[in-house]
């Protein structure tokens, strides 16, 4: 399963590609379609697990707070 999202800042479109591995993400950044730079960036998945789930108690907790007030 190759993943992709894209973005524009300072009129370049920057695009972030992911490709899982067995137990590693590893993910390039385009600029305008060509390499941005020769690094390919790594992260265990365990890690993306696990900032997965802090992220979803941090926006739980914030839905949790508004619905109090």
């Amino acid at each position: 399963m190759h993943m992709a999202t894209t973005f524009e800042d300072g009129g370049k479109v920057y695009e972030v590609r992911a490709i899982p591995t067995l137990n590693i993400w590893k993910v390039r950044i385009f600029v305008d379609g060509i390499p941005a730079n020769g690094f390919t960036y790594s992260v265990d998945s365990e890690v993306i697990l696990r900032h997965a789930r802090s992220f979803r108690n941090m926006q739980t907790g914030n839905r949790m707070r508004r619905q109090r007030r």
